[in-house]
């Protein structure tokens, strides 16, 4: 029995087209823009643990 070791897809020169072509992205499909989304909070301090990783 034959089992595929894995898809075929186009070559692209783009490699973002790659990643869309192969399935390990999704292009948007809505209208607007990111920064128009206000941010969430998940309960971290994001900008303090970059500034501690810099210091160390």
């Amino acid at each position: 029995m034959e089992r595929p070791l894995a898809p075929l897809v186009p070559i692209n020169e783009d490699r973002w087209q790659d990643l869309v072509a192969s399935g390990h992205v999704l292009t948007a499909t809505g209208e607007g823009d990111v920064a128009d989304d206000a941010p969430n909070d998940y309960g971290i301090d994001a900008s303090g643990l970059l500034a501690a990783v810099r210091a160390e």
